[in-house]
């Protein structure tokens, strides 16, 4: 793409073609002319393939409808098409019946084609087996036995009647309180979210926690830090030794492998809010033995 000043045209076709036979709409491309396709749309109908080529490009046939002449795919890229080729749209109808399609096409170029637009109204097109236009739309119940009414309005346009009122089967749906927060995501914790007296939300930043504190007595081979519980939610492990020591979460411990505690105060976290909580046993080693770790847990 190499200008910047295109010209947006808007192209429609009109071609019938009979029952198992195939046709197609065709756009020439001037020798010269930077042409650039946006967008197409075309009419659907069951039985029927759809290719697209620009010259450059050939689409995949599809048996779908990929844009319609009211609502066409408008592509992010625009495709170039072929200088002194054509853009096409090929259509196979294996239907039984012979159909009538418009086909509509948005290209970019540095000058307007000379192409002559061809068709009837543009409609929204809903009746997606047959492909036709629907002149009349029910709304009913499930069975098809009730249908929706409605009413005349005061600018003598119809609207549709709608009653607002919620109605329960009982023998289906059984409402208490409704319950609108959980704890944990279980229904029998929920309860509701409190607010405030101008109706704010109330959060309460955190979570109280229980810190129990222990220490540990690390040797040469591998030595408990902590043992498992599952109720932990945060742990600090600090090292009150003068050498550094090494951990491991849920194995034996072995120096130079794990995480490493620098001596002298080094220290190691964990929690959910880190995303590294281990709700398992941590043991330690070190390479004299004799030192202790400080431990604080949370639950």
């Amino acid at each position: 793409m190499t200008n910047n000043n295109f010209i947006e045209q808007k192209i429609t076709k009109q071609v019938t073609i009979s029952a198992g036979q195939s046709g197609y709409v065709n756009i020439d491309i001037p020798s010269g002319r930077q042409v650039l396709l946006k967008g197409y749309g075309y009419t659907w109908f069951a039985s029927n393939k759809y290719s697209l080529t620009t010259g450059n490009v050939t689409f995949p046939s599809r048996t779908d409808q990929e844009g319609s002449p009211s609502i066409p795919r408008i592509f992010g890229i625009p495709y170039p098409c072929r200088s002194g080729g054509y853009l096409r749209l090929y259509i196979e109808n294996g239907d039984s019946g012979a159909h009538t399609y418009d086909v509509v096409f948005y290209i970019l170029s540095t000058e307007l084609l000379n192409e002559e637009s061809t068709g009837g109204d543009l409609n929204l097109t809903i009746g997606g087996s047959s492909g036709g236009v629907a002149s009349t739309v029910s709304i009913s119940n499930n069975t098809n036995t009730t249908f929706a009414d409605v009413i005349a309005r005061g600018d003598g346009k119809n609207a549709l009647c709608v009653d607002t009122e919620l109605s329960l089967h009982t023998d289906s749906l059984t409402l208490s309180n409704v319950f609108v927060a959980s704890p944990d995501g279980s229904v029998g914790n929920a309860n509701y979210m409190k607010i405030d007296t101008n109706r704010r939300l109330e959060v309460v930043s955190g979570e109280d926690r229980t810190p129990t504190h222990s220490k540990a007595t690390i040797g040469t081979s591998s030595t408990t830090v902590i043992a498992a519980n599952a109720n932990r939610k945060a742990l600090i492990i600090i090292n009150d030794g003068t050498e550094s020591m090494y951990i491991k979460l849920g194995a034996s411990a072995v120096m130079a492998e794990g995480i490493r505690i620098n001596a002298n105060g080094g220290a190691y976290e964990l929690s959910k809010e880190l995303g590294n909580l281990y709700t398992g046993a941590i043991n330690g080693i070190c390479a004299s033995g004799n030192m202790n770790v400080l431990v604080t847990q949370f639950v």
